[in-house]
C-alpha cells in the first residue's frame, strides 16, 4: 500500500490499539516464529502452550467439519503440524485479531460484523474450492477480516462512528461517509492494520478492495468482492444485491441461479458451524425462502426487460424498413 495523508491518519488510530489494549503477545510471537519457512515446531508448540485458550481454539478448528478428519486430534503439536505453516498463521491471526478487537465494540456493530464476516468467510471458502487459483485459507481469512476496520472505528470512535455506521448502507456508501468524517474508510484502515501484522500483501489488497468494482488482478480479490455482494444478497435478500451477486457469479464463476441457491443453502449450515468455532451466538442468518423469492423476482424482471428490449428492437427495425 502507498503511504498517503489518509493512511497516516489511519495509522495514528491503529497506534491506539497497542497503547490502550494489551497486545496478543502469544499470537504475535507465533506469527514471528512461523514467518521463517524453516521454523522449529518445538518452539511453536512451546509458544502455544503459554496460551491454553488459543491452543483449545486450534484443536477445535482442526477437529471441525472444515477438515473432516476421521480421527480426532488431541495433541497441540499434531494440530499445528496438520495445519501447516500457512494455515497455522492464518488461524492464529484470525483468532488473535478478532478476539482483541471485538471486545468493547458497540452491540449493533458487533452483531452486524459477525453476521457479515461469517457469511463472507463461509462463501469465500466455498467459492475458492471451485477456483483452483485461489487458496481456501487465504480466501477464508481475507473475507472474515474484510471489515475489521469497522471494529477499530467502533472501539475508538464509538459515538461518532455509530452515527455514521447506522446512517449509511454498508458498502461504497459507508466508505464514502467514513472518509468524509474521519479522512479514511474502514477498508483502508483494516488493510493497514493487517499490513502492520505482516499479513501477505495479496490478503491486504483483498481487504482494501472488497467494496471496489475492480478490475481485480488476482482471483482472491475477485472472490472476496463476490462474497461482499453475497453477504448483502444472502443476509438481506431485498437489499437489491441479489441481481448483482447472481450476475457476477454467472460471469466470473460460472454459477447459475440454481447454483446460487445451492451455495446459499450450503452457507446456511456452514455459517452455523463457523459461528460455533468463534463462540458467536448466530441466529439463522440465511432466510432461504426470502432469498429464493427474490432470486425468482430478479429472473422474472430480467425476462420482462429482455422481452421489452426485443419488442423495442423489432419496432425500430419495422420503422426503418417502412
Amino acid at each position: 500500500m502507498l503511504v498517503t495523508e489518509t493512511s497516516t491518519a489511519a495509522d495514528r488510530l491503529i497506534d491506539q490499539i497497542d497503547r490502550l489494549h494489551s497486545s496478543p503477545r502469544v499470537a504475535q510471537m507465533l506469527l514471528t516464529l512461523t514467518r521463517d519457512v524453516d521454523f522449529e515446531m518445538a518452539q511453536v508448540v512451546e509458544c502455544l502452550e503459554r496460551d491454553p485458550a488459543l491452543s483449545a481454539r486450534l484443536l477445535k478448528v482442526v477437529n471441525s467439519s472444515r477438515f473432516g478428519l476421521a480421527h480426532r486430534i488431541t495433541s497441540v503439536r499434531h494440530a499445528a503440524t496438520y495445519l501447516g505453516r500457512r494455515s497455522l498463521r492464518m488461524t492464529v491471526l484470525t483468532f488473535a485479531l478478532v478476539e482483541s478487537l471485538t471486545h468493547g465494540a458497540v452491540g449493533s456493530v458487533y452483531s452486524d460484523y459477525w453476521q457479515r464476516a461469517l457469511t463472507m468467510a463461509t462463501s469465500a471458502e466455498l467459492l475458492a474450492k471451485q477456483h483452483p487459483g485461489t487458496n481456501t485459507d487465504d480466501a477464508y481469512t481475507a473475507a472474515l477480516l474484510a471489515d475489521v476496520g469497522i471494529l477499530i472505528l467502533a472501539q475508538f470512535e464509538s459515538e461518532r462512528y455509530t452515527t455514521v455506521y447506522e446512517g449509511n448502507r454498508h458498502g461504497p456508501e459507508l466508505v464514502e461517509a467514513e472518509q468524509a468524517e474521519f479522512g479514511f474508510g474502514h477498508t483502508e484502515l483494516g488493510a493497514r492494520l493487517l499490513e502492520r501484522w505482516g499479513v501477505p500483501e495479496s490478503l491486504v489488497t483483498a481487504v482494501e478492495l472488497h467494496h471496489s468494482q475492480g478490475p481485480f488482478e488476482e482471483p482472491l480479490h475477485l472472490t472476496v468482492h463476490a462474497c461482499d455482494l453475497l453477504a448483502d444478497a444472502i443476509g438481506v435478500p431485498d437489499s437489491g444485491q441479489v441481481q448483482a451477486a447472481t450476475a457476477l457469479l454467472q460471469e466470473d464463476f460460472d454459477i447459475d441461479l440454481d447454483g446460487f441457491i445451492d451455495l446459499a443453502m450450503t452457507c446456511k449450515t456452514e455459517i452455523e458451524q463457523n459461528a460455533e468455532l468463534f463462540g458467536v451466538n448466530a441466529p439463522s442468518l440465511v432466510n432461504c425462502e426470502e432469498l429464493l423469492a427474490e432470486a425468482r423476482r430478479v429472473v422474472v424482471d430480467a425476462s420482462i426487460e429482455t422481452a421489452f428490449e426485443m419488442d423495442t428492437l423489432e419496432n425500430a427495425i419495422e420503422d426503418l424498413s417502412s
